[in-house]
């Protein structure tokens, strides 16, 4: 096959590619280039690049891996696969080492499906295994922001929405990269609201369910006297629940609750929280700490808005 040409005009994913298909089966082509994808279009508006080769095609071994590669840049993510189909061409089963690289996490929902928080750059590597509807990522390991990541997650795409579930750890987690969360990725700045507008991505939130432990064994922060932190990231049919939401202090904790009803277009957020045991003088600077003593709080708020701001 020569200069065979692939059109694809996906309207769900808003994705448009043009390319090029050729595979040469002359003897003394170079086994893992003999099959080449190669083309470019826009994926959801931004520029989308893929370079995908593999061995010949003619007399595959049904019973050996098919090895492939494959470079895909979709505008500032960039992914880079290195695999084997385990039984050629049966593509429900494949594993492979895939390197993401990208601004923000949430940038890989129109490449991936599932919906991710908005994030600081992110460097991310991980073993991917498809069998049939369900994908595990193994040995997820890399940084997002000033912190590490690392844990295993599987993908079961099986029913009418994908359900992502696993454990996440962080070593040393920047408070700072925490709080871009609900920044929408942007780093801490000056600003006239105390709570950021960023919208809320609310159909992304009907479109996936999942449940996440994540935790992180210290906690980096030039303003708190953190320790360590504990979070399950829960959601199913539109409601995000994050609970138990807990902060370990050097003396004291933080600890509660956090719901996105998402059910509708204007989300109603929900927060439930407690402090015990709070040293007022951690938290007052320099050398004159006139005030000291224990403190006990409890807040509960509701509220409607497309951003925490709003709510």
């Amino acid at each position: 096959m020569k200069d065979g040409h692939l059109e694809i005009d996906d309207q769900i994913r808003k994705l448009k590619f043009l390319g090029t298909i050729s595979s040469q089966e002359q003897a003394g082509t170079a086994g893992g280039n003999a099959f080449q994808l190669t083309g470019d279009g826009t994926l959801n508006g931004n520029k989308f690049v893929a370079d995908a080769h593999g061995g010949p095609l003619i007399n595959v071994d049904e019973s050996k891996p098919y090895a492939f590669a494959a470079d895909i840049t979709d505008g500032e993510t960039h992914a880079v696969l290195d695999g084997n189909i385990l039984h050629p061409f049966h593509l429900d089963q494949f594993n492979a080492q895939v390197s993401f690289t990208g601004k923000t996490l949430s940038d890989l929902y129109y490449l991936t499906g599932l919906s991710l928080p908005a994030t600081p750059p992110y460097h991310i590597t991980t073993q991917i295994t498809r069998d049939g509807a369900l994908y595990r990522l193994h040995n997820l390991a890399g940084t997002v922001g000033a912190s590490d990541l690392h844990g295993d997650l599987t993908v079961d795409v099986a029913g009418a929405r994908p359900v992502l579930r696993g454990t996440l750890n962080s070593r040393v987690l920047d408070f700072d990269d925490l709080g871009a969360l609900f920044r929408g990725g942007k780093p801490a700045m000056a600003s006239a609201a105390l709570l950021p507008d960023t919208p809320l991505h609310t159909e992304r939130l009907r479109q996936m369910d999942g449940d996440v432990t994540y935790s992180a064994d210290s906690v980096r922060s030039r303003d708190f006297p953190l320790r360590d932190f504990v979070t399950n990231i829960h959601l199913e049919n539109g409601v995000l629940d994050l609970k138990p939401l807990a902060f370990a202090f050097s003396q004291g904790k933080l600890s509660g609750s956090l719901r996105i009803d998402a059910r509708s277009d204007v989300p109603v957020t929900s927060v439930d929280a407690r402090v015990t045991d709070i040293k007022m003088e951690n938290f007052i600077k320099g050398a004159d700490k006139a005030v000291s003593g224990t403190a006990e709080a409890r807040a509960v708020l509701t509220g409607r808005g497309n951003s925490v701001h709003g709510a």
